[in-house]
Formats: C-alpha cells, sequence, structure tokens
C-alpha cells in the first residue's frame, strides 16, 4: 500500500513526483521519479486525487503508455478558486511494471492532501 501526498505545481510535460509519502509499504514508490513499481506480478488499484486553479489533464500512464486521462476544468467563477478532480483505475501489472501521474497539459497544483496518490494490491 501507497499513501503519497503534495503540493506542486506540476505543468504541462511534467510526471507528478509526490514528495509527501506517509506509507510506503515494501517502498514500491520512487520519490526521485514519481513511479510506482509492482513488486509482484498481480492487478493493483491506483486513485489519484488533483487540483487546478485553471485546467489540467493528467493521464495514468503504464510503463510509459498513457493508459486514461482525467482532466479538471475551472468555469472561470471569481469565487471558485480552485477545481478539483479524482480517478480510480485497476491494472493487471507485472512484476517490474511502473505506473506514474503525468500532466499532458495545463497545471496542476494543491496543498498537501488536496493532491494525493494511493496504490493498492488488490490480488
Amino acid at each position: 500500500y501507497v499513501r503519497a501526498n503534495s503540493g506542486g505545481p506540476w505543468e504541462t510535460s511534467d510526471v507528478v513526483i509526490f514528495n509527501g509519502v506517509d506509507t510506503n509499504i515494501g517502498n514500491c514508490y520512487n520519490t526521485s521519479n514519481g513511479r510506482f513499481t509492482a513488486p509482484v506480478n498481480g492487478r493493483y488499484m491506483f486513485s489519484f486525487i488533483g487540483m487546478a486553479p485553471t485546467f489540467f489533464r493528467g493521464q495514468i500512464r503504464k510503463n510509459g503508455a498513457a493508459q486514461t486521462e482525467y482532466r479538471s476544468d475551472h468555469d472561470g467563477a471569481t469565487a471558485l478558486n480552485y477545481v478539483q478532480t479524482s480517478i480510480t483505475v485497476i491494472y493487471s501489472m507485472s512484476v517490474g511494471d511502473y505506473v506514474d501521474q503525468y500532466i499532458s497539459a495545463g497545471i496542476m497544483n494543491g496543498n498537501g492532501n488536496e493532491v494525493q496518490m494511493h496504490a493498492h494490491l488488490l490480488s
């Protein structure tokens, strides 16, 4: 199990690197490159929470290839400072496969627990 958070900001073409890691069972998450690497074959669940002052598009990548994309759009309302979005996915992974989060457009930013990543081995 991994739980990580951080505030950013991350801009277009950045890999999100969470440096606030409070749980990292098995040391599967690398705070140098932002990768979760599978220690055993299995199905893994990943949850990402992102926040944006304007908008961003984030990709969840497996072994460097985009598997899915999620986005956050700001409607420009003056009372709305940030928009938060999240996604949960399940991937079959082999030993050594890795997952990271990539910003494909815009800027993602937040404070502490507003931007998070969770990873769980399911089976």
